[in-house]
């Protein structure tokens, strides 16, 4: 599976860019969010095919928006489209 899509999750403004700048770098498509809520609904919406994520946010930290992700997987895709696995970290949140 290619990852074209990727999640950046962070609440300063600068490690935000700056991991969006490296990313697309690798010339890959980047949307962000700034809390744990915020990322939960991106996902949802925008369907990424990977996440990063800081841990330390307010309004909802790393941990708690993973362990919602896990409560309500998101489904990847593979390249002929059928789904493959479960995209959730396995251990996420403790």
């Amino acid at each position: 599976m290619t990852i074209q899509k990727v999640l950046c999750v962070d609440d300063s403004y600068t490690d935000l860019v700056n991991i969006q700048k490296i990313v697309i770098g690798t010339g890959r498509f980047v949307v962000t969010a700034a809390n744990g809520k915020e990322a939960i609904e991106m996902t949802k919406s925008e369907k990424p095919d990977l996440i990063f994520m800081d841990v330390n946010m307010p309004d909802m930290d790393g941990f708690a928006a993973t362990r919602a992700l896990k409560k309500d997987p998101v489904r990847i895709r593979d390249q002929q489209g059928s789904e493959s696995r479960q995209a959730v970290g396995a251990n996420a949140g403790g």
